[in-house]
């Protein structure tokens, strides 16, 4: 079979039922009782280092007002400039800010703005 004759077939397929849906694409839901920004967590840094100038999502971020934690389970580059990373994160306590079990929150990562919380397996 030639790889031509498989195009139209692909094509029809991809135009008719579109790119599958990814854990990327999912509408956040609100959250509450947010900070205006979440920062990096530097209680887990090395003396003299710094989590100014990392590029992407840090693994550890905080809330100030109230104390809370936040760990990256996964995270993206969204492309763009300046580049947009975005990062899914488990909150500890539990339950703050409305993310129940099997939820994560979703932080702009370059902004430290909460996005919304999304579900932890698509």
């Amino acid at each position: 079979m030639r790889a031509a004759s498989l195009l139209p077939p692909l094509v029809a397929l991809v135009v008719c039922c579109g790119p599958p849906r990814g854990i990327w694409d999912v509408t956040p839901q609100l959250a509450s009782g947010l900070p205006t920004v979440f920062v990096p967590d530097t209680a887990g840094l090395k003396p003299g280092t710094s989590a100014a100038g990392m590029a992407g999502c840090r693994v550890h971020l905080a809330d100030p007002a109230f104390g809370s934690h936040l760990t990256l389970v996964r995270s993206t580059d969204r492309g763009g400039s300046p580049a947009k990373y975005w990062g899914d994160y488990a909150v500890n306590p539990a339950g703050r800010y409305g993310v129940r079990e099997n939820q994560l929150l979703r932080v702009d990562c370059r902004t430290g703005q909460a996005i919304g919380i999304v579900p932890l397996k698509e």
